[in-house]
């Protein structure tokens, strides 16, 4: 089962568009860098490996006419840790210009893509390489595929990519499509066009500059075209996470959302995947916060009882999405914390407790579970999801692993 990033992110867009039709929908957040991946206690990280340090492996990548010995050395580099990262990123975009061997190229990729940025330079120098591996690259090729996925992890960093990633969204390749689809959810969250300073902002007004209209469009154009189930979900999931489009007045947003809204309801009245058709309502209540009401709930909430496994899911995630407006479903949600699937019953529990105070009536049940369940992981859930609910502290719930 695989269900993509939806996140208090997503949520955050979720709420504010759901006041869209008013106009009251906050500024993009400014990106920031990627972080370098960080650990509690760091660990004392080796000098050495297979008998060279830092800079005999970033020597033999740099020299070694051996592809054994460069995709070695690219596989030893992350190994000296978080502090190696300075020296080496210089020297593995370098190398990237040069490899010939697809295998060495590809792992390039790989670790480019995680390494991380610890300023907004170093993201775009990295995520410029990216757009230049992407644009070169032939259909179908790995190039393409995980280039495009190491640009996700660095976000908006790489809006500059976003004409090159339109025009590889109908590779032949499900998966490169796929990858896409993700990539314009995440580097296409700003739009870099500067607002019109010849039209003077309206008073008590909010004028929204919205996600890249190329990145949003290009997702849109895409959804009802899409033949593949796991490409659709990932487009629907992308155009939640960018939200509506940009618009200057409350008076505008209805003309600037209406292709969406179109687009999404024609989608809703063809598709089959049952948990495509669960972010197809949320997307449709993104844009039209007239949608967001006890019927839109009670469909989505509807999957809950259903066979769909990954309907199930998608729809408990999504409830979860809306906090206390999702207190039509408790019912449904208690009932599923009797299930026999424990993934499926985490699932309840952490979308119990963003209903806070209103899924009291789930104290009874989520009390059973800390007492009986033989899953450490759900009883530790049911407790802080009880301390959640009663009001005796905010604390978060663990997140259930992924299938």
């Amino acid at each position: 089962m695989r269900m993509t990033r939806i996140s208090a992110m997503i949520a955050l867009g979720l709420a504010t568009g759901a006041t869209a039709l008013q106009g009251q929908v906050p500024a993009p957040t400014p990106p920031t860098p990627p972080a370098v991946p960080m650990v509690e206690t760091p660990p004392d990280w080796p000098k050495e490996i297979s008998g060279k340090d830092l800079k005999g492996w970033l020597t033999e990548l740099k020299e070694s006419t051996d592809g054994s010995v460069r995709e070695y050395a690219i596989k030893v580099i992350p190994q000296f840790g978080p502090p190696a990262r300075r020296d080496s990123i210089k020297p593995l975009l370098a190398a990237l210009r040069q490899e010939n061997d697809p295998g060495v190229k590809v792992h390039l990729l790989m670790v480019i893509g995680t390494i991380g940025a610890e300023t907004p330079e170093e993201a775009r120098e990295i995520t410029e390489a990216l757009r230049l591996v992407i644009a070169n690259a032939g259909l179908g090729s790995p190039y393409r595929l995980h280039a495009t996925r190491a640009m996700i992890n660095y976000g908006a960093f790489g809006a500059s990519a976003i004409p090159e990633l339109k025009s590889i969204a109908v590779d032949p390749s499900w998966e490169i499509r796929r990858a896409v689809a993700s990539a314009l959810g995440h580097v296409g969250r700003v739009d870099e066009k500067p607002i019109d300073p010849k039209k003077p902002p309206v008073p008590s007004l909010v004028e929204r500059k919205g996600p890249n209209a190329t990145a949003l469009a290009t997702l849109n154009d895409r959804l009802s075209k899409e033949k593949t189930t796991a490409v659709r979900l990932e487009i629907v999931q992308s155009m939640i996470l960018l939200g509506p489009p940009g618009y200057r007045t409350s008076a505008d947003y209805p003309l600037a959302i209406k292709p969406y809204l179109t687009s999404v309801n024609d989608q809703l009245k063809v598709e089959k995947d049952k948990a495509i058709v669960v972010w197809l309502h949320v997307l449709i209540m993104l844009y039209d916060g007239t949608q967001l009401n006890d019927a839109t709930i009670g469909k989505i909430a509807d999957n809950i009882v259903g066979t769909d496994i990954n309907a199930k899911v998608a729809a408990i995630r999504a409830l979860g999405m809306l906090g206390d407006r999702a207190k039509p479903a408790l019912p449904k949600l208690i009932e599923t914390l009797k299930a026999d699937d424990p993934a499926l019953i985490a699932e309840a529990i952490q979308c119990l407790a963003s209903m806070q105070a209103l899924a009291i009536p789930a104290l009874p049940d989520l009390e059973k579970i800390k007492k009986d369940s033989k899953e450490e992981l759900l009883k530790t859930m049911a407790g802080n999801a009880i301390d959640i609910i009663s009001g005796r502290k905010n604390v978060p719930v663990p997140v259930p692993p992924k299938k």
